[in-house]
């Protein structure tokens, strides 16, 4: 008895959705698809975006989404590479700043609306028989707060998968402070450490890291990787992470925009020759030139890690003739304390913020990997 909906698998869905704790038993209760005219305050309505070409129709209600919030340095090019995938849905709450204390309900939409929040869902893995659904990027106007936004989000988004009998998992890789108690409350569990880890490129620049005379590290544009060496990404990262992530991957070697770059660094053994298998990988991005630099994924030991990271610096700005030190460098180590220490005292960097990964199952998002994955593909 919650929703109205006229599914299109590739444009706009409009759904409208009422929040009331009854109708909700669970939070992953199965929704009805009758529909009711239930009267009940907060009112939300909810947009469905499925597919590049309709997501990137509202780029600039995205980016405009985030400013104010704790996701305020994500603009359009980052917001575009989150979108350009064919894997993304977007569950999106609209509202009419006509009324401050209520999400008004008006559907058609007479006048123009904004958005009050969004949730992102993605299909993880690539197979079609690992249905592990991963939730992102939920955030709601700091005007909207307090009224149930990201609950109702969130129950449409659960609800969704039950429509189309998923019975995988549902993770969330990253959950905010301000997020973590409406997770609680749906059921989710925490199942991981995140540290968001920050310098400058001249910090990593200026670092006299001890050589390592077993690695040797090999760098080169992600746009130029061979189908072995491609091969060999694939396959590290399904390892690490236990999933299949090509179409994701191989958007962020090609590039999905003009201005983008990548550089991925291999760490092979230095008693090996080029062609034999690596012992780690770290891929690293420039959204737009001059714009801030973001690593991830980085796979492998935490030997590897530092000397790719520092070669991945080094050679991504003699590819791309950007010579600035100021530019920021980001990225995101997962469930590794060790190396977070390791990157504080080395590189000198700052650890911005510490947060929990959250399962249903309360089981680690990449329990299926061997623990190589240090550093998360982000965002």
């Amino acid at each position: 008895q919650t929703l109205l909906t006229c599914p299109n698998h590739h444009h706009r869905s409009q759904i409208l959705l009422i929040t009331a704790s009854h109708l909700f038993h669970h939070p992953c209760c199965c929704l009805s698809s009758s529909i009711a005219n239930i009267m009940v305050t907060p009112q939300i309505t909810i947009q469905t975006l499925e597919g590049p070409e309709s997501l990137l129709a509202d780029l600039s209600s995205f980016s405009q989404l985030t400013a104010g919030t704790e996701f305020d340095s994500y603009e359009d090019p980052q917001w575009r590479f989150l979108l350009s995938g064919q894997d993304i849905i977007a569950h999106v709450a609209q509202t009419n700043s006509r009324d401050e204390d209520r999400v008004d309900v008006n559907i058609p939409q007479t006048t123009p609306t904004s958005f009050a929040g969004c949730v992102l869902r993605v299909k993880i893995d690539d197979d079609d028989d690992d249905e592990t659904i991963g939730y992102g990027m939920v955030i709601v106007s700091p005007s909207q707060r307090k009224k149930g936004v990201a609950t109702t989000l969130l129950k449409r988004a659960l609800g969704m998968e039950q429509m189309r009998n998923n019975h995988g998992r549902c993770v969330l890789a990253v959950c905010s402070e301000l997020g973590q108690p409406v997770y609680r409350n749906l059921g989710f569990r925490e199942a991981g450490v995140i540290s968001m880890m920050a310098c400058k490129v001249s910090d990593i620049r200026k670092c006299n890291l001890p050589k390592n005379d077993a690695l040797n590290c090999n760098a080169q544009p992600g746009h130029e990787l061979d189908s072995k060496q491609k091969g060999w990404l694939f396959d590290l990262d399904r390892r690490a992470t236990g999933f299949c992530r090509r179409k994701r991957i191989n958007l962020l070697l090609k590039g999905y925009s003009e201005g983008c770059s990548c550089t991925v660094v291999f760490a092979l053994s230095s008693n090996c020759g080029s062609d034999a298998y690596p012992q780690g990988v770290a891929i690293g991005r420039q959204d737009f030139f001059g714009g801030p630099f973001i690593i991830g994924p980085i796979i492998g030991s935490e030997e590897c890690c530092l000397p790719m990271l520092r070669e991945l610096i080094h050679c991504h700005f003699d590819f791309t003739s950007d010579s600035s030190n100021d530019i920021g460098v980001t990225f995101m180590v997962s469930n590794h304390m060790k190396l977070v220490e390791n990157l504080l005292g080395v590189f000198n960097m700052a650890r911005l913020w510490e947060f929990p990964s959250m399962s249903l199952d309360g089981e680690s998002v990449y329990r299926n990997g061997d623990g190589s994955y240090l550093v998360m593909m982000h965002p």
